[in-house]
């Protein structure tokens, strides 16, 4: 992280709450490109990969197990390193993880939040501006879906 985008991030804000800063996530990388698929495809996006899942889909393309812990100061500096203020938490399950803290940070400083999630977990009332879901109940007969609403519905088996 650059000593500038540290200066503007190192809880100098009012809304920084020092708790918020420290609160650690298990990511597997973040990186800018064009959204590829369904509703937001064409736009860009900062990608937020958080290691971790609840399900072993075979198919799936993250090692969701190999992860760097990273702080949620740490995040909000790379994720301020591009000039992009849509952001998608996918993963792994992002929704495994507390994401209020980045919520707050993220939604101070103007950023628009997307999950892709499994279902499995239900997403909080006000935390996300954009909720996709891709359930995998089909393929693992015994997971609950939890989450039964959302504004696009992915499906991939």
């Amino acid at each position: 992280m650059n000593d500038s985008v540290s200066c503007l991030i190192a809880g100098d804000d009012p809304v920084d709450n020092p708790t918020d800063l420290a609160v650690t996530y298990p990511i597997v990388e973040i990186f800018h490109s064009v959204q590829g698929e369904a509703f937001h495809a064409g736009i860009p996006h900062v990608f937020i990969r958080f290691g971790t899942c609840n399900l072993r889909c075979e198919w799936c393309d993250t090692d969701f197990m190999t992860f760097t812990s990273m702080t949620a100061l740490d995040i909000l500096g790379d994720v301020m390193e591009y000039d992009c203020k849509r952001i998608i938490f996918t993963g792994g399950e992002p929704m495994l993880h507390d994401l209020w803290p980045l919520h707050r940070l993220l939604k101070a400083r103007g950023y628009n939040l997307s999950v892709e999630t499994n279902g499995t977990i239900e997403v909080p009332e006000g935390l996300l501006d954009w909720v996709c879901v891709s359930p995998k109940d089909q393929m693992y007969p015994g997971v609950k879906i939890r989450q039964r609403t959302g504004d696009e519905l992915k499906c991939v088996y």
